[in-house]
């Protein structure tokens, strides 16, 4: 996901909004957390 992110020319949003949307049905989160670390 990471190298999907940094390297691709297409729009990442939609992508990651699908994961989250599909990672939520399974896991069913309380809370998110949002981390500001980044990689060169």
């Amino acid at each position: 996901m990471q190298q999907f992110v940094t390297s691709s020319t297409w729009d990442y949003a939609q992508v990651r909004g699908r994961l989250a949307r599909w990672a939520a049905e399974f896991i069913h989160p309380r809370a998110f957390v949002i981390d500001d670390t980044s990689f060169p």
